[in-house]
Parts: structure tokens; C-alpha cells; sequence
């Protein structure tokens, strides 16, 4: 088994290439892989650092997202109760109306029917006195002792008056 020539500096040259290959990952490859993996590293570093800040970022505006949902639910209930006092109010005021209006019209109604009244007896009053002395003409004429007693009561009646 003897080994030619030819193959042993073929192997020789193979075992030259793989050895200059072998060097020359060594010296060059293995350090830009460890770069690469440090880079990788520290961008996966930065990558959970900002995931992780996301996240509390989003916890912090759920948490104020729930705050102002609570408080838009407090300030519904405040605003429903300020509406039903308003109502309320308008309600009571809408009666208060309702009332002096009815009292305004009723009062207008008596102040009305008053003065029909007085002016009817003003129209009728010349008339009334009138047909009044004439009865009392005719009825004292006929009868003097009851002109006298009655003369006698309208003296004592105005004296009392008088006082």
C-alpha cells in the first residue's frame, strides 16, 4: 500500500486548504459570530426593555381608562339626580303658575261681577229712590202718626251715628 506521490501532495494541499480555512475562521469568524451574538444579545436586551415598558404603558392607561370610566359613571348618576331636581323644580313651578293664574282669573271674575254689580245699582239707584219716596210720600201722607215715629228713629238713629 504505498501511497503515490500525487495523493500525498493532493492531501497535503487538502490538508493546507482545510487548514488555512480552519485559520482563518478561527481568527476571523469565530469573532465576527461572537459580535453578532453580543449584538444579538443586547438587541434582544433592548427589545424585552421595551416590550416591558409597553406593557406597563399599557397597564398605566387601562388603570386610567377603568379611572375614567368610574368617574364618567359617578358623574352619569350626579348628572341624573341634578336632572330629576330640575325637573322637579320645573314641575313645582309649572303648579306655582298654574295656581296664581287660576287665582289671578278667579280674583279678575269677583273684581268683574263687583262692578256689574255696582254699576247695575248705579243705573238703577235714580230709579229706586225715586219709586222709594214716592212709596214713602204716599204711605206717610196716609198715615202721619208712623211719618212721625219714623222721623223720630232716623233723629235718634243719626245722633247714635254721630257719637
Amino acid at each position: 500500500m504505498m501511497i503515490s506521490v500525487d495523493t500525498l501532495f493532493q492531501f497535503l494541499n487538502l490538508s493546507m486548504v482545510v487548514g488555512v480555512v480552519v485559520y482563518a475562521i478561527r481568527k476571523y469568524g469565530v469573532s465576527y459570530i461572537q459580535s453578532l451574538m453580543k449584538s444579538e444579545s443586547a438587541d434582544r436586551k433592548n427589545l424585552n426593555a421595551v416590550y416591558q415598558e409597553l406593557q406597563d404603558i399599557r397597564d398605566k392607561i387601562t388603570a386610567e381608562a377603568k379611572q375614567q370610566n368610574k368617574m364618567y359613571q359617578q358623574m352619569k348618576k350626579r348628572f341624573a339626580i341634578w336632572q330629576e331636581a330640575v325637573q322637579a323644580s320645573k314641575n313645582q313651578i309649572e303648579a306655582s303658575v298654574t295656581l296664581r293664574d287660576a287665582k289671578i282669573i278667579e280674583s279678575n271674575k269677583r273684581k268683574q261681577e263687583s262692578l256689574q254689580r255696582k254699576l247695575v245699582i248705579k243705573n238703577q239707584m235714580p230709579r229706586l229712590l225715586e219709586e222709594s219716596v214716592q212709596q214713602l210720600r204716599k204711605e206717610f201722607d196716609q198715615h202721619p202718626l208712623k211719618r212721625k215715629k219714623y222721623i223720630s228713629k232716623l233723629v235718634t238713629y243719626l245722633e247714635k251715628v254721630k257719637k
